[in-house]
């Protein structure tokens, strides 16, 4: 008798350590945020899209690039997208791929004027009709906003990343679909966003 409560006692603290450990590695993956040197020198053989908006993005000279005709709305317009397969045929679920719809906004009607506030606001009041986990975080000279919900307009979860753009006075976002082996420290590391001051 003595015995199976002395077992019981081992097993619960252990169980409780467990579940503890897990909880803890959960925490800080949710938290971890991406993390930079310093700015990678773009590779010789990337293409750059300048896009009037006032950015341009760097990107390897073997995915494709969609620029999109006419417009959503008067507020908004995906303006092009980069992805590493052409993005007009079916990809396999599972399929290494990544996708990128470029899109540029410009309602900052009551906005902060701290750059991370605004970017922050605009990803919660406009950009996503749910969010489940935001960072701010600044690669080069250009300050992010990584958001994870459900941008609105859509029926699933996706990361959106946000950045603004001082001369044109908007926000720029990206909505992302990464699957397989690519994931979104990877995108980061592979695309390289440039901002006209």
């Amino acid at each position: 008798m003595e015995r199976n409560k002395t077992m019981k006692k081992k097993f619960t603290v252990i169980l409780v350590c467990i579940v503890l450990i897990s909880l803890s590695s959960i925490v800080f993956a949710m938290g971890e945020k991406p993390s930079y040197d310093g700015p990678d020198p773009i590779p010789e053989d990337y293409k750059t899209y300048v896009s009037k908006a006032g950015f341009s993005v760097s990107y390897p000279a073997d995915w494709y690039l969609r620029e999109e005709k006419g417009g959503r709305s008067k507020s908004s317009w995906f303006a092009f997208t980069l992805a590493n397969k052409d993005p007009l045929y079916y990809i396999p679920p599972g399929e290494d791929s990544i996708e990128v719809s470029f899109q540029t906004n410009r309602d900052l009607t009551n906005s902060p004027s701290d750059i991370n506030k605004k970017l922050e606001y605009f990803a919660r009041k406009h950009g996503m009709r749910s969010i489940e986990n935001i960072r701010i975080f600044k690669k080069e000279d250009v300050v992010f906003c990584l958001a994870y919900g459900m941008p609105r307009g859509y029926s699933v979860k996706y990361h959106v990343l946000l950045f603004y753009l001082p001369k044109s006075k908007i926000i720029a976002s990206a909505i992302i679909h990464c699957t397989g082996k690519y994931s979104i420290k990877e995108l980061l590391r592979i695309l390289s966003v440039k901002i006209d001051r």
